[in-house]
């Protein structure tokens, strides 16, 4: 079969082997998303919530990096996002929209300093879709060399 090109006017012949090839990789696309659906109800949203997870410890680290402490349980996660009025860090810099501390629930992420799971630290956690603390549903970020492939 020979076609033309629309922007050079050459012509184009397909082979049937560009053609299974154009089916495979089509299918596999296909085959890949009902996978991926077929994950559970939620999965996504755990995925996003934890990758979320993530990047708030990584912009905690930054805030204790740029201001030289953690920050307190009563400034919370909003402190990585909005300057605080007169108590504001002498270095603080915004690191984080205030959307991004919002989890794909609609619940602001949790934090605490000190942490449960980490008295030395802080936690920081998602409440899960059914927005109770200490349920099975919470989410919190993934170790460090955890596999994705439980």
């Amino acid at each position: 079969m020979t076609i033309h090109d629309p922007y050079t006017g050459f012509p184009v012949r397909l082979t049937w082997r560009s053609i299974v090839l154009c089916l495979a990789v089509t299918g596999s696309f296909l085959y890949l998303g009902l996978f991926s659906c077929a994950c559970g109800p939620g999965a996504a949203e755990v995925a996003r919530a934890s990758a979320d997870l993530l990047c708030l410890q990584t912009n905690l680290v930054r805030f204790r990096t740029i201001v030289g402490r953690w920050p307190s349980q009563a400034e919370g996660l909003m402190i990585l996002a909005e300057k605080p009025g007169t108590d504001a860090p002498e270095h603080w810099r915004k690191l984080c929209d205030p959307g991004a501390l919002v989890d794909p629930w609609g619940q602001p992420y949790r934090y605490l300093n000190p942490g449960r799971k980490d008295s030395a630290g802080f936690d920081v956690f998602s409440l899960g879709a059914d927005g109770m603390e200490g349920t099975e549903d919470d989410v919190y970020p993934e170790p460090k060399n955890a596999s994705p492939f439980k």
